[in-house]
């Protein structure tokens, strides 16, 4: 699930299935650059919050950029919106963000159990 996104810094390149559907989209390494990038994590982090499923669709031209099927990224969680207005002891006393946390590891412990 991951090797397309773990294999350049745990072997310094991408996979080569990966090289042959993305092509010149995706940028090389220079020999320097895939030393520096073997074993160069020391902390891998996972989104498990989220789900993206997919669909094999056989006719499609790689040459062509697509909205749709092109990865992209978004980010979830909290919408905070940040006025300038709060004072220190207001932005430290989060209640709100630290009952939304402990809430989430709560759920997320008795999915585990």
């Amino acid at each position: 699930m991951f090797a397309t996104h773990l294999h350049p810094v745990i072997y310094g390149d991408y996979p080569e299935i990966m090289k042959k559907h993305v092509g010149h989209k995706l940028p090389s390494f220079t020999p320097e650059q895939s030393k520096m990038l073997i074993n160069s994590f020391d902390f891998i982090g996972i989104n498990y919050y989220s789900a993206r499923y997919t669909a094999h669709l056989p006719h499609i031209d790689p040459g062509r950029a697509r909205f749709r099927t092109d990865q992209h990224f978004e980010e979830r969680g909290i919408n905070d919106y940040d006025d300038g207005l709060k004072s220190r002891e207001g932005i430290l006393n989060d209640t709100f963000r630290i009952s939304y946390h402990k809430d989430h590891l709560k759920q997320l412990h008795k999915a585990i159990m």
